[in-house]
């Protein structure tokens, strides 16, 4: 499996697990349980760092030729650069956490990336 693949899979994995834990929320449901339940807030926060770490591997040297460098270019509708940005407010300005930023994240471009993630790896296989 190469690097770039692996680091997709990273990101499908991730993105699917955030769908299956807010399944069924509305917004004002999600905001309740981020601020009440601190496994639920953890866990979803894990993910976005995980998909952010992805992201920012990908997004690496362009003059390494990597595959992720075609997928990057070709889907320009993606905030690549702001996922990337997410770890960083997550693992180090972790007070700043804003469940109403993180849900339309979550609910309203995350699928959009998984979608691109989840063609780029059945084109792959």
């Amino acid at each position: 499996m190469t690097w770039d693949r692996q680091r997709l899979q990273d990101i499908a994995q991730a993105a699917a697990a955030i769908a299956r834990s807010i399944a069924g929320l509305d917004s004002r449901r999600f905001a309740a349980l981020f601020a009440s339940d601190a496994t639920f807030a953890d866990a979803l926060s894990y993910r976005l760092v995980v998909i952010a770490e992805a992201v920012n591997a990908l997004l690496g040297d362009p003059a390494q030729g990597r595959v992720s460098a075609a997928v990057i270019a070709a889907q320009p509708q993606i905030d690549w650069p702001g996922y990337a940005a997410t770890r960083h407010i997550l693992a180090h300005q972790y007070f700043r956490r804003d469940p109403a930023l993180i849900w339309t994240t979550i609910s309203d471009e995350l699928p959009a990336l998984h979608d691109v993630v989840t063609r780029e790896l059945a084109r792959q296989a």
